[in-house]
């Protein structure tokens, strides 16, 4: 959950990352 929310804040700064991190996220899933 802790990783979850840090990963939201550093999509925040990084908006192209984001994009990869969601990715990663969903097939963590």
């Amino acid at each position: 959950m802790e990783s979850v929310l840090f990963f939201s804040l550093f999509g925040n700064y990084s908006p192209v990352d984001n994009s990869i991190l969601d990715e990663n996220l969903k097939n963590d899933s």
